[in-house]
């Protein structure tokens, strides 16, 4: 999953850097949900510039290995968390920014899930969706729209194997 191949087509600086430029120019003082958080490929990369990251995931092994990651490294300010697959539970949390990268096409009942995420954002945020070009754009906006976001930007150029969608809340 960390290939060092990976990081050639999933660009996680550019990533990390248009995040930054979603909130000013900094995620210093943000809170940033990494939903589907994985090996944390994102999360750690991202604990190096927000104050606080929620690593959450379904799967218990790599909830265990994020944990031992966390407390093998210097990122105290990240914190692993199950979720499961429907997001229940996940209103409780406020992030500036949530993170999404090929997860959205496994989550059941997507719809109730962004209607889940929109309840999340603080005043201004954002949640940011990395699909594979597999997904299509349109049903993920539908999608977000539906579960209540009202602003979208989409990018097909920044990855060569998926597209970023920007949804925002108002």
């Amino acid at each position: 999953m960390e290939s060092p191949s990976r990081a050639a087509w999933q660009k996680p600086d550019s990533v990390a850097t248009r995040l930054a430029q979603l909130c000013g120019g900094s995620l210093r003082g943000k809170t940033v949900l990494d939903l589907g958080a994985g090996t944390g490929y994102f999360t750690f990369r991202l604990a190096q510039q927000a104050d606080s990251i929620m690593a959450l995931d379904v799967e218990p092994y790599f909830l265990r290995y994020l944990t031992q990651r966390k407390d093998s490294s210097r990122y105290k300010n990240v914190t692993p968390m199950p979720i499961d697959s429907a997001g229940t539970g996940i209103s409780a949390l406020r992030a500036d920014v949530v993170l999404v990268v090929d997860t959205w096409p496994l989550l059941a009942q997507r719809v109730q899930y962004a209607g889940r995420l929109h309840s999340v954002l603080k005043p201004g945020g954002h949640v940011v969706i990395i699909n594979p070009r597999t997904t299509p754009v349109q049903e993920t906006v539908d999608e977000l729209r539906r579960g209540g976001f009202r602003s979208f930007a989409v990018d097909c150029t920044l990855l060569p194997r998926q597209y970023w969608i920007v949804a925002s809340g108002s």
